[in-house]
């Protein structure tokens, strides 16, 4: 009788992979363009391993989907296997080969700890460690949910979305010279793909559960369909104006009582040694335009996190107005220029 589950599961699980192959691998495309995007940003070193997590998390969440484990289970042991995967990830590759892997397992632990610490006192942290270790733990629970929602509850959009953002906010804050754009590109287009193709096989079942008759090959027909539409779609959003050219738009994201500002200033405090910047909260300072005139309203709010080595003079400055038009001061570039202390 053992012998005989056996056979019946690996028959199962056989049969779930010939049908499921396609939209995992559009999944695993899905998430590659996102993480990747995080890695070609460099935004610290050590990002290189965000794709393969992905993978990972990905695989592991698909067959915890498809087996018989209680929702909570999975989501259980998925958490488990996705912290002690970091874990070791982190101990095996970004610490010194002159530890055993216990001693950079305990190191790992101890920088966490020391980190958590400077957390709760509102301290600076430099540690990049804590960065990639940090979207290692987020990149995983991508992946892991990714697979849980495709596979087990049938949810698309909350499989697709969540990577999605990921890659929204990392291309928003990116200002090096890859192209983002061909990352969201890419990413539009598998997820329109995904789209299709799911909605085609919902389709197909409940046509064969109602005994309507149709083409065998509609499917194929239906997401080539899909995929002509999506890149005409992607087209006409590309050639769309950006929504930065409302001018009552960006004013309005730019205000210093935005609540994300407060995100981004937390995130300058946990990981001051990620390099590029964000955006710094005050109006004065951190503002695309200066109007001329009226009183200049400074507050008690951080401009900026400042590490820099003794022994020199430093001149800060924030921004370069060159365009002047009605009373009204803007700037037109955004360039940032790097020293051998970071990005200026």
């Amino acid at each position: 009788m053992a012998l005989l589950a056996r056979k019946l599961q690996l028959d199962y699980v056989g049969r779930r992979l010939r049908e499921d192959w396609p939209a995992l691998l559009m999944l695993a495309f899905l998430l590659v363009i996102a993480a990747g995007s995080v890695a070609v940003a460099d935004w610290a070193p050590g990002l290189w391993i965000l794709p393969s997590i992905g993978m990972v998390a990905l695989i592991a969440g698909y067959f915890l989907a498809i087996s018989r484990f209680s929702e909570f289970t999975t989501i259980v042991l998925g958490l488990v296997y996705g912290l002690f995967a970091v874990w070791v990830t982190m101990a095996r590759y970004f610490l010194p080969e002159t530890f055993d892997m216990r001693q950079r397992m305990l190191e790992v632990l101890t920088r966490v700890g020391l980190w958590a610490e400077q957390v709760s006192e509102g301290g600076f942290s430099r540690d990049n460690l804590m960065f990639v270790l940090s979207l290692s733990i987020i990149v995983w629970l991508l992946g892991f949910s990714a697979s849980a929602n495709m596979f087990r509850s049938r949810r698309l959009w909350y499989a697709v979305i969540p990577p999605g953002l990921a890659l929204l906010i990392n291309t928003y804050y990116y200002a090096g010279d890859a192209r983002m754009d061909f990352f969201l590109i890419a990413y539009l287009f598998f997820a329109f793909t995904l789209a299709v193709r799911t909605n085609a096989i919902t389709k197909e079942r409940l046509w064969r559960l109602k005994r309507v008759g149709y083409t065998p090959g509609i499917r194929f027909d239906l997401v080539r369909a899909g995929m002509i539409a999506g890149v005409l779609m992607i087209a006409f959003a590309w050639m769309a104006p950006a929504a930065s050219a409302s001018s009552s738009l960006a004013d309005a994201w730019d205000r210093s009582v935005n609540p994300w500002h407060r995100v981004q200033d937390t995130f300058q405090r946990l990981f001051g040694g990620v390099q590029g910047g964000t955006a710094v909260t005050a109006d004065y300072y951190g503002g695309p335009t200066l109007t001329m005139g009226g009183p200049v309203n400074l507050s008690n709010a951080t401009v900026m996190y400042v590490y820099a080595p003794s022994g020199f003079r430093y001149y800060w400055r924030s921004k370069v107005f060159d365009s002047y038009n009605a009373g009204q001061w803007a700037t037109t570039t955004d360039a940032r220029h790097v020293s051998d202390f970071g990005i200026l």
